[in-house]
């Protein structure tokens, strides 16, 4: 049996159940061929035991590429749903988490922290629900500024011009863009019941006092709340 390090001692137990088991206590002669990289490895009764011994005893562990702590395989999930990076659930809440309505946004934290492509539908309704529909906009970043996340419109809009002697607005709260303070309320009709419905903030679902679940960008209605972020918001079918 030749051992790959970069597989994962679970894998290794699932696929080389046979090899691992053959190797008793009372059969001395039983010694498994373990390699590393084509050679031998030495002591392996002793590694075979203790990998028998991990997996029987359920204590495979690895470390959080984010925190760099131990924790169960169990509890590490892939940062972004696409790349084999493991994180724990709370550093993944914490770096998706950091996108919230009315504070400065960071475009890397809208995207894997590890290999930047865009996180399955999945992953970031797990960690930051209301992230999703800033996502789906694909909007165009422009280096020289720093964007908020308006509580007017709901989008990604321009904070401030980036400049070196002045720090970044990272204390902001309730960030409305210029549009949303020049302007008022926006009207739409619900296709429930076909009464007008302003939207002073917020995201585009709507939940009329009809029942009906619907997006305000698009007038489009939907049977649950559910299927207003999975079918309509453009992220995809990734899960």
């Amino acid at each position: 049996m030749a051992l790959d390090p970069k597989i994962s001692l679970l894998k290794m137990f699932t696929t080389k159940y046979d090899d691992l088991m053959s190797a008793t206590d009372d059969s001395p002669s039983s010694t498994p061929d373990v390699r590393v990289g084509g050679k031998r490895a030495h002591g392996a009764d002793g590694l075979v035991t203790k990998v028998r011994s991990l997996v029987l005893t359920e204590a495979l562990r690895d470390v959080c590429n984010l925190c760099f702590e131990d924790h169960s395989l169990a509890t590490l999930h892939s940062a972004c749903g696409r790349c084999a990076t493991k994180c724990c659930d709370s550093c993944l809440s914490r770096w998706y988490g950091a996108v919230q309505p009315g504070k400065m946004v960071l475009a890397s934290n809208l995207g894997c922290p590890f290999c930047r492509r865009v996180p399955t539908l999945g992953v970031l309704r797990k960690h930051n629900r209301q992230a999703c529909a800033l996502v789906a906009s694909k909007m165009t970043w422009c280096a020289e500024m720093y964007y908020g996340w308006c509580l007017g419109c709901y989008k990604v809009k321009e904070l401030a011009e980036r400049n070196c002697a002045v720090e970044p607005p990272v204390d902001v709260e309730t960030f409305r863009c210029n549009e949303c303070i020049d302007g008022g309320g926006e009207l739409n009709v619900c296709p429930g019941c076909f009464v007008e419905t302003e939207k002073t903030g917020g995201c585009n679902h709507m939940t009329c006092v009809c029942g009906q679940h619907w997006c305000f960008a698009c007038g489009a209605g939907f049977a649950t709340a559910d299927d207003v972020y999975e079918v309509h918001r453009g992220i995809g079918n990734d899960q």
